[in-house]
């Protein structure tokens, strides 16, 4: 019986510091992905802060006269233009954020139950 409560002890401790271990590294590579998130996400918000459309969709008017309407429609395929060439910009930026976050939710997942198991194996011990 003594042999055998050494045996366990052993063996429960060779289990703790392997949960241990593996919690250590899950959570670091967790905070490697969250500052991959950080960085995606940033890029992200600061391309949508930057939005600087053409001049001419500011003054376009409300109650438009016959009159306007060539130089609105210019305003309106200028600004099209721009509208594509940012959609086109930033959309990867948005992929980017979304992808990371997603990948940051799944380890931080897979993190918490590598804790909870720890725990659990540690408590037993």
């Amino acid at each position: 019986v003594t042999k055998c409560d050494e045996w366990a002890h052993i063996k429960n401790a060779s289990r703790v510091t392997t949960r241990e271990e593996a919690h250590a590294v899950c959570r670091s590579l967790e905070a490697d992905l969250q500052q991959t998130k950080a960085t995606a996400c940033s890029k992200y918000l600061e391309a949508m802060k930057g939005l600087d459309e053409p001049d001419c969709a500011a003054s376009l008017p409300a109650d438009p006269q016959p009159a306007e309407l060539p130089s609105m429609l210019s305003c309106v395929q200028e600004t099209a233009d721009w509208w594509e060439d940012f959609n086109a910009s930033v959309t990867p930026l948005a992929v980017s954020c979304d992808e990371a976050s997603a990948a940051h939710e799944d380890k931080k997942s897979s993190c918490d139950t590598a804790q909870t198991t720890y725990e659990a194996t540690f408590c037993s011990y």
